[in-house]
């Protein structure tokens, strides 16, 4: 009895992966590039609070999340300058620079938290 072992070898070959090129695979999420937390003195979230980003391209806003949470770049890197207001209180301008992951695909989330200082009123 002959058997046949190519239809076996085919599967074989067909079922493995194809050889490593050496190219990485991405994923297709988008991580952000700054998140923050924006509170007052007392550790409350002030009313109105807007935070606005420059990579290098102007002016963005960043995406408020609710809660005094906003979300300012997706797969951004390199330094970034944030400012961030309320009314009733000073602006806080920082600057972060946002790195990538060790295989280039994604941002490191840099984890920012800001504290606004109230204004001082005029007498």
């Amino acid at each position: 009895m002959r058997v046949s072992f190519a239809p076996l070898c085919a599967v074989f070959l067909l079922a493995c992966p194809p050889a490593d090129d050496g190219q990485i695979a991405c994923t297709t999420e988008a991580r952000a590039s700054v998140q923050l937390t924006v509170r007052d003195e007392a550790g409350g979230t002030p009313s109105g609070a807007v935070a606005l980003y420059d990579a290098g391209d102007g002016l963005v806003p960043c995406e408020d999340l609710g809660s005094g949470s906003f979300v300012c770049g997706w797969e951004v890197d390199g330094p970034i300058g944030i400012t961030v207001e309320a009314p009733g209180h000073e602006p806080a301008d920082l600057e972060v620079d946002v790195g990538r992951t060790s295989d280039g695909c994604h941002v490191e989330t840099v984890q920012q938290d800001v504290v606004l200082v109230a204004s001082a009123t005029a007498d």
